[in-house]
């Protein structure tokens, strides 16, 4: 019975923290460059969608005609993604003296605002049983 109940915990347990999100990229104009896939698991301050630090970042080459950032080992949750193409590889999103992209990027749900980022709350999706699939397009 000991065993059988571990094995019952060992399998629940997996559930919930087994779940992948895959980001499907499009839009990529340059394909010289790296892109750059940051997951946030929390509305902090401040910190979505830039502050990569504050987030597990991934970064994939965009010379691929299908670029798909995959990130695994997720409990359910609300998460929001944001992405940029890194033109000149230097690991950020560069921004002009009044702090507006200068690089091509995009966040979950694609929002976009004329004169301010998008927050964590618009760019929420949720995982909830299951694994999750959705689409960043990184036109202006």
């Amino acid at each position: 019975m000991y065993k059988f109940l571990i094995g019952c915990i060992l399998i629940f347990s997996k559930q919930l923290f087994a779940f992948e999100l895959f980001v499907e990229i499009s839009n990529i104009k340059n394909e010289n460059s790296m892109i750059g896939c940051a997951l946030f698991d929390k509305p902090i301050k401040d910190s979505f969608p830039t502050d990569y630090e504050k987030a597990v970042l991934l970064n994939i080459p965009g010379n691929t005609e299908n670029i798909v950032c995959r990130f695994e080992n997720l409990p359910s949750g609300d998460y929001a993604v944001s992405v940029f193409n890194d033109e000149n590889n230097n690991g950020e999103l560069d921004t002009n003296l009044f702090g507006i992209p200068k690089e091509d990027w995009g966040v979950s749900n694609n929002i976009r605002h004329p004169m301010s980022s998008p927050t964590f709350e618009e760019a929420k999706v949720t995982i909830d049983n299951d694994d999750l699939k959705i689409r960043i397009d990184l036109g202006n």
